[in-house]
């Protein structure tokens, strides 16, 4: 008996990549009964843009670069984007964020080492080997989802900017020197950020004198969260097939890759990078497997055997009616981090899950005599 031969088929119901685009933005606009301000680019409504880099290898071929959108997995592929006709990303850099990171969930790193976001206003702080909130690092942080800079941070000279020289000072600066001032006794130097192509706003910032890129690994962090994503999952039987008493599962999923993340202000900067080390699946009905890397996907010499494979599982008993097993698989990422002055280690590992109705079913046999 092949396996083909004992899954259950299910009928899906199929929408197009350009329905669920128009699903997304105008129906979505609909929905919140805002369909006459946002959804469609129509003159009146508000300028909400993004415009898509279709040179990114993760839309190529770019035969269907809607489908690719919508049913690839697309990484990094925001070249620009503007809400409400205000540019919020320029050049894959999101330009209108500060060095402030509110809800950043608590993560216990070590020992001595706590990342944390407990401040009422949602100051986030970091201390080394010491009690209590780091004070906040001033300035417009870089975030670069590519592990190099996109913005690039220079000394700002006092021949660039002069009106910073106190009008009482009797000391005229040398015109090459970096600016610096003394903000309440604290020492500060002046700094100049690019990006892209164009200048921001605000290109001019001020920054504590030494900074220790450690504090700037929860801006670093909070990037590589939002660039880590549900598991794709690669089973077998999948999820729209179910599964079948006593067939063996194969339980795997497609590979992420790395992801890393990196913040920079003043010079100086912080790396993190999250690989998987192992899927955790929770198989509905109270067991739950782990599995090293990413799983064993099914090879081709196995679709004829009903065994389970090195990441699987077999179901003894089937799902309630019309109540299929809540299958849950977690993709497990090591977090480490590196730092401009050479400090690297590890961080609290991050899950991230998808639920999948699963279906178990029970083929009856009749045994007939001759």
């Amino acid at each position: 008996m092949s396996r083909l031969g004992v899954m259950v088929r299910r009928v899906m119901i199929l929408i197009t990549p350009r329905q669920a685009i128009e699903m997304a933005s105008l129906g979505g606009a609909t929905g919140l009964n805002l369909g006459d301000q946002l959804g469609s680019l129509t003159v009146g409504k508000k300028a909400d843009l993004v415009l898509y880099d279709l040179m990114n290898l993760s839309l190529l071929p770019r035969t269907d670069p809607i489908g690719l959108l919508v049913l690839g997995r697309p990484v990094n592929v925001v070249d620009h984007a503007w809400v409400n006709g205000q540019s919020v990303i320029e050049d894959n850099e999101v330009c209108n964020v500060d060095v402030d990171q509110p809800d950043l969930p608590d993560t216990t790193i070590g020992d001595n080492f706590r990342v944390d976001s407990n401040e009422s206003d949602g100051t986030i702080g970091v201390n080394v080997n010491q009690p209590g909130s780091a004070p906040r690092t001033p300035g417009p942080v870089s975030i670069s989802s590519t592990g190099a800079p996109r913005c690039n941070h220079r000394p700002a000279t006092y021949g660039e900017y002069p009106n910073v020289i106190p009008a009482d000072s009797v000391n005229i600066p040398d015109p090459a020197a970096q600016t610096t001032r003394d903000n309440n006794g604290r020492a500060e130097t002046g700094w100049v950020r690019t990006c892209g192509t164009g200048t921001p706003n605000n290109p001019f910032y001020w920054a504590p004198t030494n900074i220790d890129p450690i504090d700037l690994i929860p801006n670093a962090l909070a990037n590589a969260r939002t660039q880590l994503t549900a598991p794709t999952p690669a089973i077998n039987p999948d999820a729209t097939a179910g599964g079948i008493v006593n067939l063996g599962m194969w339980l795997a999923i497609d590979d992420p890759g790395t992801t890393t993340a990196r913040a920079t202000l003043a010079g100086v900067w912080a790396q993190v990078t999250a690989t998987v080390t192992g899927i955790t699946i929770d198989l509905g009905n109270g067991d739950t497997i782990q599995c090293e890397g990413l799983g064993t996907p099914i090879p081709d010499s196995a679709l004829e055997s009903l065994d389970q494979g090195p990441c699987g599982y077999t179901y003894r008993q089937s799902s309630p009616d019309d109540d299929p097993y809540q299958l849950i698989i977690t993709t497990n990422f090591n977090i480490a981090y590196a730092t401009s002055n050479g400090q690297s280690g590890t961080l609290a590992g991050i899950g991230r899950s998808i639920t999948l109705d699963y279906d178990v079913d029970e083929i009856q046999t009749i045994g007939v005599s001759n």
